[in-house]
């Protein structure tokens, strides 16, 4: 399977502000990035477009800095066609981000301790 995460991207953050930094961004995304899938999807069964669109885009700046390319560009497409209400497309695309976003999760959980400084013991 393809990875989601682009391990230039992440090279490049590490030379920047070393495996704390990386540990730190992924900690966040992985905080942030399920309630971001929940309103995405709470929006589609609602068949909200006006929420959908936002909703997305939220997805892509979570995606950035760990070059899930990949996840961006799905998200921007059903941020771009959410006005357009063509339900059947995006089921499909949404479901994609679902699983897409969930295997992003994964990846960012492998890059080592990516618990926030305050839920160590």
């Amino acid at each position: 399977m393809e990875r989601i995460m682009d391990p230039a991207a992440v090279a490049r953050l590490e030379a920047i502000g070393g495996k704390g930094l990386v540990q730190s961004l992924a900690a966040l995304v992985m905080e942030e990035l399920p309630p971001r899938l929940q309103r995405l999807e709470e929006a589609r069964a609602r068949r909200d477009s006006a929420a959908l669109g936002p909703a997305a885009h939220a997805l892509v700046s979570a995606t950035g800095n760990f070059g899930a390319w990949s996840l961006a560009e799905l998200a921007r497409s059903v941020e771009q066609r959410a006005p357009d209400a063509n339900w059947e497309a995006l089921d499909a695309d949404v479901a994609r981000l679902r699983e897409s976003g969930e295997r992003f999760l994964a990846e960012l959980a492998e890059l080592g301790d990516t618990a926030p400084e305050e839920s160590r013991g």
